[in-house]
């Protein structure tokens, strides 16, 4: 009985050719899902710095018409200049403190 060294081969090399467009593949979709995540975040924090300051903008008005000055806090808008996103709590939590905090 002789082994056919052609066919091994070539099974070998089909069989590598199968591992590897698999690993491939799933590091392409892991690639992915991380932008596309990355994308739906920073859309959530323009979004809510968007509405913080238009906030921050009915504040000011309010001020001006009745001479009422007051200092008033950006804290999202701080977090995103100074460490380009916000890091240190996920973005939920912080949208949900820094609503209730001015409850």
């Amino acid at each position: 009985m002789s082994i056919e060294w052609d066919v091994l081969v070539a099974e070998m090399v089909i069989l590598g050719g199968i591992i590897y467009s698999a690993i491939y593949v799933e590091g392409w979709v892991e690639k992915r899902k991380m932008h596309r995540k990355e994308r739906e975040e920073a859309k959530r924090v323009i979004k809510f710095v968007t509405s913080d300051l238009k906030k921050k903008l009915r504040f000011v008005k309010d001020s001006v018409q009745y001479n009422d000055f007051k200092p008033f806090f950006t804290d999202m808008w701080d977090a995103v200049l100074l460490g380009g996103r916000q890091t240190v709590l996920p973005f939920e939590l912080f949208e949900n403190l820094q609503h209730t905090s001015r409850g």
